[in-house]
């Protein structure tokens, strides 16, 4: 599986070489404190979430790591706000389009890593189907997203970064409906319309919250938002599993199932929500 990985590996690392560099700051020191919060407090989240399902939402360990977690974050941004060379500078969070883009990718990958991590067990733990049959199963959502994909900027061309955003959201929101009641039962046919809809909503929200996120700043701190938009969508894809993987343990899978898609169309609101944000905050920067 992972061998399969190198040759793609590969070559990224020579096409890499021809991307042109953006520009750097100048003097700019490592962050180290910075960056250690930034490790305890997503590690601490991590840990909460996925013992609590596990152990129960009071038990010491959960609520222990969780306080650690508040802790580190706010402590993290009292050394960002402070420090002369942070390595996420607050102050881009005051250019339109930047902070929406941001929440964008934590809900987006919240979303749809935990979609995939919970249809995944569904299929084959629910339903019977190998591992092989599950992935040709769940094909319909990535052709989605990449035909989506193909047309995303020049809907983003005509219609703004902001509606192509909560079109995505929508998309998604609609899909994590889709899925709210599985059963054992629940036709194919429905879950492909729930796998199309969350292949539109990534192929939407992707380009739309990366657009909206690097567009927002100039010069140096392009690499800074670019960079922060990727540890972003990270962090949420694995706060995603977590928390479906909490709810799955502490119920039975399918009444798990079903809260989990709750908070996944919750997400995919808060989706839609940002891209509102984002073209209204556009719209009046570009009247001023």
């Amino acid at each position: 599986m992972f061998a399969v990985a190198l040759p793609f590996a590969l070559a990224l690392s020579v096409l890499c070489r021809r991307v042109p560099e953006t520009p750097t700051r100048r003097g700019a020191g490592l962050d180290l404190s910075g960056q250690a919060l930034a490790v305890v407090a997503l590690a601490a989240l991590t840990v909460g979430i996925v013992e609590s399902g596990a152990l129960g939402w009071g038990s010491t360990l959960a609520t222990g790591a969780l306080a650690l977690a508040v802790l580190a974050g706010a402590l993290f941004l009292v050394v960002e706000r402070r420090g002369t060379s942070p390595m996420l500078p607050l102050r881009l969070f005051a250019a339109p389009g930047y902070a929406a883009g941001l929440a964008a990718g934590v809900l987006l990958s919240f979303a749809m890593y935990g979609e995939l991590f919970l249809v995944s067990l569904y299929l084959q733990d629910e339903r019977g189907l190998s591992a092989t049959a599950m992935g040709l199963a769940f094909l319909p959502q990535p052709i989605a997203g990449a035909l989506l994909g193909l047309v995303a900027g020049r809907l983003m061309a005509r219609f703004g970064s902001g509606p192509v955003l909560s079109f995505g959201g929508l998309c998604g929101l609609a899909g994590a409906l889709l899925l709210t009641t599985l059963g054992t039962s629940t036709s194919y046919v429905r879950l492909v319309a729930a796998f199309v809809l969350f292949g539109f909503s990534f192929g939407a929200v992707v380009p739309a919250m990366t657009s909206a996120a690097v567009s927002a700043v100039r010069g140096a701190e392009v690499g800074v938002a670019s960079s922060t938009l990727n540890a972003a969508r990270q962090a949420g894809g694995a706060l995603g599993i977590a928390t479906a993987g909490a709810l799955l343990a502490g119920a039975d899978f399918l009444a798990g199932a079903s809260l989990a898609m709750v908070l996944t169309a919750a997400a995919m609101a808060g989706i839609v929500l940002m891209g509102l944000l984002m073209h209204g905050r556009l719209r009046a920067a570009g009247a001023h």
